[in-house]
């Protein structure tokens, strides 16, 4: 309520006072008659609906009918305008229609509902749960305020990149106001990585991330997208290399480590030739023969392959590309002195509980050497599903990738933290809006809005299976955090989750 009313009454002739409330009508007949109850000095300019609302609660007195003119009146005093929308898409239709681009705010607790505000609704400055009241120079740190404009261009002359580049500032907040009974008291200081409505609760509330340093048990999983360039176009030496750096970091400051790796199968596919019989002998040269070499006969093909025998050359891939990926992951951890094991593991194997605990027992014995047991889908054998035993449900989760070998394996190592590694900066409301989310919790699940994007060409999974993984974590109280594995040399994504910095999207 403070929201609405502190932006009428602190300093009506400001221009960032409210001028017009749009109320949602599925919350029309609780909201409208509180704020008029709470604002009994104010004229109220309404539509048909919210009329007849306030008249029917006995408190339409100081209510009538509004025109069209009214909703792009700035009033100067205490006088409003109300208008019942039926969802969020009208209300931001209404203020293209008649706003000032001055500053608009919305009052959810629907963090999808937010992001999809501060990134549709497009005035110079968008705010969250927070009176219209902050937007002022000097609330913002500008020093005293000369002016405010609601314009793009400002530059004059010759002009580069720096004046083609315009502002809009977003405000979360938790119900914070100017003035009122609990006036906000500012405090100008950086923070890190507040991008969306949901990065707000990293903000007010950090004890969410607060245990991540004091993690032990870690498992990272990375992606074939993650590993490889691109589709067939082979390993992503660099990034390795910086992923290698910072798992030993974790192993060698006294953490246990697991890492489920992808890209058996995209390393494999640049030995692997295509299915056309021309493409076998393209390494049949003399140049590449053994030296000394004695000439033989040179020999057609046995097998042509078919395009429907595609299955079989990813097979053929994966059991190639493991050992190049697996020579390549001991060589890197070999410069920091730091051992791996290879586990190559079949999804029957998680399926029943007895080998998935036999699996984990050398999992945890590799971790207590020191040793980080590097593990992958046995791609290079093919294997009937089944649902096992029943000990993991597969309509909680369905094991079918890595992401769900994953966490099956986090959940029964007890894991005090999980990453998976993916090609974006976390989970998107909608991948349209490529805005992560902060903070993920069952309750956000159960509300569903999540719209999953196209996975990577180079695997199988993707943002949905990397969600359900996380879903099925949370369940069984293992924390997760979906992150950017796309690494430079200055990125440290795993370290940085690992501090507790607004990093990715965490699941709790």
């Amino acid at each position: 309520r403070g929201v609405i009313v502190d932006p009428k009454t602190q300093y009506p002739k400001a221009c960032n006072a409210m001028e017009t409330l749009l109320v949602n009508k599925a919350v029309a007949d609780q909201v409208l008659p509180m704020i008029a109850e709470a604002l009994p000095d104010s004229t109220l300019k309404c539509c048909g609906s919210s009329l007849e609302i306030l008249r029917n609660s006995g408190v339409g007195s100081r209510a009538s009918e509004a025109v069209e003119t009214d909703y792009k009146t700035e009033w100067g005093d205490l006088t409003f305008c109300i208008k019942v929308v039926d969802d969020l898409e009208q209300a931001i239709d209404h203020m293209r229609t008649f706003g000032s681009s001055h500053t608009d705010a919305i009052v959810t607790t629907d963090t999808h509902a937010a992001d999809r505000f501060t990134s549709a609704v497009d005035s110079a400055g968008v705010y969250v749960n927070a009176s219209t009241r902050f937007a002022d120079g000097f609330r913002y740190g500008f020093g005293a305020e000369v002016g405010i404009s609601t314009g793009k261009m400002h530059a004059r002359g010759p002009v580069g990149l720096e004046g083609l580049l315009s502002y809009k500032y977003q405000v979360f907040g938790n119900g914070h106001t100017v003035g009122g009974e609990t006036p906000t008291v500012l405090n100008h200081q950086e923070i890190d990585k507040v991008s969306s409505a949901s990065d707000i609760r990293a903000v007010l509330d950090p004890g969410a991330r607060a245990e991540l340093p004091a993690a032990r048990r870690i498992l990272v999983k990375v992606g074939s997208g993650v590993v490889t360039r691109s589709e067939g176009g082979g390993v992503a030496l660099a990034r390795l290399a910086t992923l290698v750096e910072q798992l030993a970091h974790l192993v060698q400051s006294g953490r246990e480590v697991v890492l489920v790796s992808s890209g058996g199968v995209a390393a494999g596919k640049r030995v692997i030739a295509d299915p056309n019989p021309h493409h076998v002998n393209k390494f049949a040269s003399s140049s590449s023969l053994p030296i000394p070499s004695v000439p033989i006969p040179q020999l057609d093909p046995r097998v042509t392959l078919r395009e429907e025998d595609q299955a079989e050359v990813k097979r053929w891939a994966s059991a190639t590309g493991q050992s190049k990926l697996m020579a390549l992951y001991d060589h890197l951890f070999g410069v920091y002195d730091t051992n791996v094991a290879q586990l190559l593991i079949s999804i029957p194997d998680l399926q029943f509980a007895h080998s998935r605990k036999a699996t984990c027992r050398t999992i945890e014995g590799l971790m207590s050497q020191g040793i980080i047991p590097i593990v992958n889908e046995n791609d290079a054998i093919c294997t009937d599903r089944t649902d096992g035993d029943g000990s993991i449900d597969p309509n909680e989760l369905p094991i079918t990738d890595n992401d769900s070998i994953a966490a099956a394996i986090a959940v029964e190592l007890k894991c005090d933290l999980v990453v998976l590694l993916s090609e974006v900066d976390g989970v998107y409301a909608d991948p349209k809006n490529p805005v992560p989310m902060s903070i993920l919790t069952a309750a956000d699940l159960e509300e569903g809005g999540i719209v999953f994007g196209a996975k990577s060409g180079a695997g199988r999974g993707g943002m949905e299976s990397k969600v359900l993984a996380s879903r099925y974590m949370m369940k069984h109280g293992v924390k997760s955090v979906i992150a950017n594995g796309i690494l430079t040399r200055t990125t440290r994504t795993i370290l940085d989750v690992v501090q507790g910095k607004n990093v990715g999207t965490l699941f709790v």
